[in-house]
């Protein structure tokens, strides 16, 4: 079989690159579905049904999707595709994207404060370009509770304006509050796709929290956002005299 001339083209981002397909799903699955694609590698990969998704559009339709590796590099690769008993030349363009895993996905840790706190996690890069990982993060420390308690005076202010009411709740809010400033020990400049790295996170609590409160941050990594939860205790001193006082 000589195939089309004219490509069909598959786009997205890995394992989401799907193409419409002018047949039915019926059809297409008749006989041989088979998608072969030349890689830069230049071992090609070859996908046959059930491998191949199909999701019949209607109309004589149906969408194809290729499940390719999250970590397959950016870039438009040829290939044919054999269905419906033709064969039709393919075009797969492969969306970049960044895409950074870190285990544990929340970070919980005690500390006292103005002190500091560390952790050990796991990054790995889960999408198909290199990241580059920043050191240093400034990330905001509130205190749930607070933020509760701000929201409950705002609606009991009254008959203010909305504008006083958004100053108050704000004003509320970040009491007590503070920068947690997040840093990556080990020094990983650039994670490529698929590679995986471990390093220890240090974290620097900022004076004037609450003891016996749990503070939240949000880690904004590459793409995706990861809890930072820091539970406050009481400086050693003030302990070490409250344990004194409960003994007298």
């Amino acid at each position: 079989m000589e195939p089309t001339e004219e490509p069909i083209r598959f786009r997205g981002v890995a394992p989401r690159v799907d193409a419409v397909i002018p047949l039915d799903q019926t059809s297409l699955v008749a006989s041989r579905l088979a998608v072969q694609i030349e890689m830069n590698t230049g071992a090609p990969v070859v996908m046959e049904w059930p491998q191949l998704q199909t999701n019949a559009l209607g109309e004589g339709l149906t969408r194809l999707r290729l499940p390719l590796s999250e970590s397959t590099p950016a870039g438009s690769y040829p290939g044919t595709l054999e269905a419906g008993g033709a064969a039709y030349v393919i075009e797969v363009q492969v969306h970049a994207y960044a895409r950074l895993a870190i285990s544990p996905s929340q970070l919980s840790v005690v500390a006292e404060p103005g002190g500091q706190a560390s952790v050990q996690v796991t990054f790995v890069n889960r999408g198909n370009i290199a990241i580059a990982l920043p050191r240093d993060y400034d990330l905001a420390l509130v205190d749930p509770m607070q933020v509760q308690i701000a929201l409950t005076g705002t609606v009991g202010v009254g008959r203010q304006s909305q504008q006083d009411r958004l100053k108050y709740f704000f004003n509320e809010a970040v009491k007590n509050s503070g920068v947690l400033k997040l840093e990556v020990v080990d020094d990983i400049a650039e994670l490529a796709p698929g590679e995986e790295r471990m390093s220890s996170i240090r974290l620097h609590i900022p004076r004037g929290l609450r003891p016996s409160h749990v503070y939240h941050a949000l880690w904004f990594a590459v793409n995706d956002i990861h809890v930072v939860s820091v539970s406050i205790q009481a400086p050693s001193g003030r302990r070490q005299r409250r344990s004194h006082e409960s003994r007298i």
